[in-house]
């Protein structure tokens, strides 16, 4: 039972800082200066929608060329939103979570802290480890390289491969916190850190 509960605690964390992370990503997407494709992507978006609408509609009108065009330019115009996301998560899951001992707002708000696994100091780099897997930080970084130096189908291939990377490691991260009785990740592992309930350790005390 209060394995089935941490789990459920540390997924309603990363909900709640989810959230505030989109928010604030989203504030910062809005300003011209920081993201000169806002409007452009708005409104590529919208015409993407239209264009999706139509297949359902009529199947004949699917063109891969023109969906695939549409792919790379929603990259492309989408790029700095991905460049923010990636400075904001950052800034969020590892800097501040660091100087805050290992609690972000989701994890204060549920009581849950993340703790080096040897009982030392957590470390930095060990946050940094930590979010490049759950995070996907490595993977945006290259899709940024991507979208700036590859040509259209090539970056699109690229991106085709690193989502599948993303949602493989997704998957093992979510299947080993459920499935190991230290409820420890791919990411935690990798990381050398654990995720402890602040209840238990007021309780001992």
């Amino acid at each position: 039972m209060e394995t089935k509960n941490l789990i459920f605690r540390r997924i309603s964390a990363y909900i709640a800082d989810f959230l505030l992370v989109s928010v604030i990503v989203a504030m910062f997407s809005e300003i011209y200066i920081i993201n000169p494709y806002y409007d452009e992507y708005l409104d590529l978006s919208n015409e993407y929608l239209e264009y999706v609408e139509s297949i359902s509609l009529n199947e004949s009108n699917f063109d891969i060329e023109k969906l695939n065009k549409y792919t790379y330019d929603l990259s492309y115009y989408s790029v700095y939103i991905l460049i923010i996301t990636l400075i904001v998560n950052i800034l969020y899951f590892v800097v501040f979570q660091y100087f805050n001992n290992g609690r972000t707002i989701g994890k204060a708000i549920f009581k849950l802290r993340i703790k080096n696994n040897k009982n030392k100091a957590l470390k930095i780099y060990q946050l940094l480890f930590r979010y490049c897997i759950l995070l996907n930080i490595i993977t945006s970084i290259i899709s940024i390289v991507a979208i700036f130096t590859l040509s259209m189908n090539t970056c699109i291939n690229v991106m085709s491969f690193i989502q599948t990377i993303d949602d493989t490691l997704m998957l093992s991260c979510i299947l080993m916190m459920t499935l190991r009785s230290d409820n420890r990740g791919l990411h935690d592992l990798v990381a050398g850190t654990s995720v402890i309930s602040e209840k238990k350790i007021l309780i001992k005390e």
